[in-house]
């Protein structure tokens, strides 16, 4: 856990357990001022950072629902059992009215932690426990790094990834999807069906939070309903579901979990017309920015990344898992300042990602 006074990206650890670090910015009248119209009342915040920057405080306690930040919501729901049944009554209960989930026989969901992260099926993914997850998704180190050299038991991939040539000879074993995927797409069914591989979509955000039809990926869903499940995770953020992946693969027990693609948008350049504009997604390359960083830039997404990163290191205390950011060191890897120091690669991996 990260102490009082943590810096991250100049952004300051402010406030940690009732305890307001001394600092000539920090106000501990803006602080209650922040918890007062920002945390809701039943939460008793731990932790409050601050932008050195753009001087505002900021924390873990942006939500979804309720919203409370605007986009700059870090958690989809706060923790408690009030939120649980919320999270059950507007969320989980629709999902299991969904094709194919209702049509599931064996339909029950996983809980892991206070609704920290939920999932369908869970028995057929039992086999990740104590294992080494590769994630590489579609930011630029997805492809630009040499992750296939690492040794790993299983790769879990988004989307578009069938788009990417490279990754055409991979066995892929998990694939998350959002609501941008052509389910309609022959390359992707073909290489769903060479794999044979885990199929999951998330329970909110995306589907139903967004009234998605279903109906119209039925062809698809049919097509896998074996291998098809649902996944909620608590954390949320703007970041994208590649940064839900690693949530997933430390709930299911991951031991080491290796990061490609997780980079954000070019902070070298804050208000590209597209993704990184000298540089190519994975898996699309004309893909554009998305408008929350168009609209707010990069300081939005490095607080983001704060609390995400912040999020890890607490995660580890409580559960045993190594992670590693193989974009760190990149110059469009915006979470490379925080990695680099606190959850570094070996030198085997830097030899390794070199060839």
């Amino acid at each position: 856990m990260f102490e009082l006074g943590e810096e991250l990206k100049n952004c300051v650890l402010c406030y940690k357990e009732g305890e307001v670090l001394s600092h000539p910015d920090i106000e501990e009248e803006k602080i209650r001022l922040y918890t007062k119209e920002v945390v809701p009342a039943d939460v008793h915040p731990r932790k409050i950072w601050y932008d050195l920057e753009e001087k505002k405080y900021f924390s873990e306690y942006q939500f979804t629902v309720p919203r409370n930040a605007g986009k700059e919501q870090n958690f989809f729901l706060p923790e408690g059992e009030r939120y649980t049944e919320l999270l059950h009554k507007e969320y989980i209960s629709k999902i299991k009215r969904c094709y194919p989930f209702s049509k599931d026989e064996n339909n029950n969901i996983l809980q892991y932690g206070n609704c920290d992260m939920m999932l369908s099926k869970p028995e057929q993914y039992k086999k990740f426990k104590g294992k080494k997850i590769m994630i590489a998704v579609g930011g630029p180190s997805g492809s630009d790094v040499n992750w296939g050299n690492l040794d790993y038991d299983y790769l879990w991939m988004v989307n578009e990834f069938h788009k990417n040539k490279n990754f055409a000879d991979r066995q892929v074993d998990l694939l998350l999807f959002s609501s941008i995927t052509d389910f309609r797409n022959e390359t992707l069914i073909e290489r769903i069906e060479k794999n044979n591989c885990l199929l999951t979509f998330p329970m909110v955000t995306n589907f139903i939070q967004e009234n998605f039809n279903f109906n119209s990926l039925r062809h698809f869903t049919e097509r896998f309903k074996d291998t098809v499940s649902f996944n909620y995770t608590r954390q949320s953020s703007a970041l994208g579901i590649g940064h839900k992946l690693i949530i997933l693969a430390i709930y299911l027990g991951a031991s080491e979990i290796y990061s490609a693609g997780n980079d954000g948008q070019n902070a070298m350049n804050p208000n590209p017309k597209y993704f990184n504009k000298d540089l190519k997604h994975a898996f699309n390359g004309t893909k554009k920015a998305p408008n929350w960083y168009l609209t707010n830039g990069h300081r939005m997404q490095d607080r983001l990344f704060v609390i995400f990163w912040d999020h890890i290191k607490d995660l580890q205390e409580r559960y045993d898992f190594k992670i590693y950011n193989l974009g760190e060191g990149k110059d469009y890897n915006v979470p490379s300042s925080i990695t680099e120091t606190h959850f570094p690669l070996t030198q085997d991996m830097h030899k390794a990602l070199q060839f």
